[in-house]
């Protein structure tokens, strides 16, 4: 499974793809956050 840092806990990730197993703490599924600082 494909996750992203999310950094801001809003569900949107950002940066490079990691792959894991299973979804860890502070990661999403979904990318495309432009403020991964800014959960609005």
């Amino acid at each position: 499974m494909s996750y992203y840092l999310d950094g801001d806990g809003d569900g949107f990730g950002s940066g490079e793809a990691l792959v894991d197993c299973m979804l860890p703490e502070g990661g999403a599924r979904a990318a495309g956050d432009c403020d991964d600082t800014d959960p609005t």
